[in-house]
């Protein structure tokens, strides 16, 4: 179906239903607050929180309702931000968020999860050959969906990303994937979840500790939402996560596996200076650029040679052994900065994988980490 057969949905409107009404109406009132907002008054805040609090329930049973992992993950992030609290500037940015979230959702037109299953017939049947590009606004054409909806296409992607079906470059460009160059779907799941069990293990997450949010992980992981939520999913079926819609993970009190007490920041640096090569350069502008170079390997699904990344693990293990006292010292009682210092040696202590393209994510994990590290260390007084 094309835009031109789908009559009144490639240039609908606001749909007319009462619950798009009120959502705008919502919106409207959040609006309202935002042009009487005083620094000086603290109430703002929850008045904002008192207009969104009735549609948190509405948007935990869309998210209940999915059936796509990067759906979910998205609904679980607007009720987190809203339920995070935070300043009136936060508070409002997620409440307006939220709300014209579900008000797309209440736009006619396949959810993500039919999406998600027409692409996937098309990939296999060969309609969609490997290396085609996937244009966001034909599949948003061939669906009916209106222009404003065109948030569903994209995370329709997210979830055959992450099964391996279709990739996403660094410009945002979608292309089928070549099924005899990838690796399984699962492959990129067992990755990051094999990772946070490491950081369970070793003490960086302690028994009855809450994680990350999962954006945050997301970036911990150097992977999708989509995927950060399967893995939560997977390690709450396995005992070791428990998962609160609203709330998020929390490392159980119990855990199926040994776990290392959380080891002290002077302990961790010895260990890391012991791993560290001499004479490396540590300057830190040059240190953070070459953090986002060996980012880009990852993001780009490029695979270096065997003595670049060699090189570049070196710089990073020295840059680590080099800024954790020096963040240690300057954050004595930070259980955030020193949680960071934690999974910045873990990940660079950790036996390091034999196969090049996972050696690569595993570098870009690692300077993720020391990225934040840097930033601690460059923003302390």
């Amino acid at each position: 179906m094309t835009a031109e057969t789908a009559p009144g949905l490639q240039d609908a409107g606001p749909v007319d239903t009462p619950t798009y009404s009120e959502l705008r109406s919502v919106l409207t009132a959040v609006h309202r607050v935002s042009r009487t907002y005083d620094e000086t008054d603290h109430g703002h805040s929850e008045e904002v929180l008192r207009l969104v609090e009735p549609w948190l329930p509405v948007a935990k049973d869309r998210m209940k309702a999915a059936g796509s992992p990067a759906d979910q993950g998205r609904w679980q992030d607007l009720v987190d931000e809203v339920q995070s609290g935070g300043d009136y500037v936060d508070a409002a940015a997620a409440a307006r968020r939220l709300l014209r979230t579900l008000m797309e959702a209440s736009r006619p037109g396949p959810s993500v999860r039919e999406i998600v299953e027409r692409l996937r017939a098309e990939i296999a049947d060969g309609t969609r050959p490997p290396g085609s590009t996937v244009s966001r606004r034909r599949i948003r054409a061939d669906v009916g969906l209106a222009p404003a909806s065109e948030s569903r296409v994209d995370l329709a992607l997210q979830d055959l990303a992450a099964g391996g079906l279709v990739t996403v470059d660094s410009s945002n460009v979608a292309r089928v994937a070549d099924a005899d160059q990838n690796r399984p779907p699962r492959d990129r799941l067992d990755l990051a979840a094999d990772l946070l069990r490491v950081l369970i293990s070793s003490g960086t997450y302690p028994r009855m500790s809450p994680l990350p949010p999962r954006r945050e992980l997301a970036q911990i992981l150097t992977t999708e939402r989509s995927i950060v939520s399967q893995v939560l999913h997977r390690l709450h079926g396995e005992e070791i996560l428990s998962v609160y819609p609203g709330v998020g993970a929390v490392v159980r009190p119990v855990l199926p596996f040994p776990v290392s007490t959380p080891p002290a920041p002077e302990v961790l640096a010895d260990r890391l200076w012991r791993a560290a090569p001499s004479g490396t350069d540590l300057d830190h502008a040059r240190l953070r650029k070459s953090c986002l170079h060996t980012r880009s390997w990852w993001r780009n699904r490029a695979v270096p040679t065997c003595k670049s990344l060699r090189h570049a693990r070196q710089i990073l293990v020295a840059a680590a052994a080099d800024l954790l006292p020096l963040v240690a010292r300057r954050h004595p009682d930070d259980p955030a900065a020193h949680a960071v210092l934690r999974r910045t040696a873990v990940v660079a202590l950790h036996d390091w994988p034999a196969q090049r393209d996972i050696e690569v994510w595993r570098i870009a994990c690692l300077a993720t980490a020391v990225l934040e590290v840097l930033t601690l260390a460059d923003g302390a007084a």
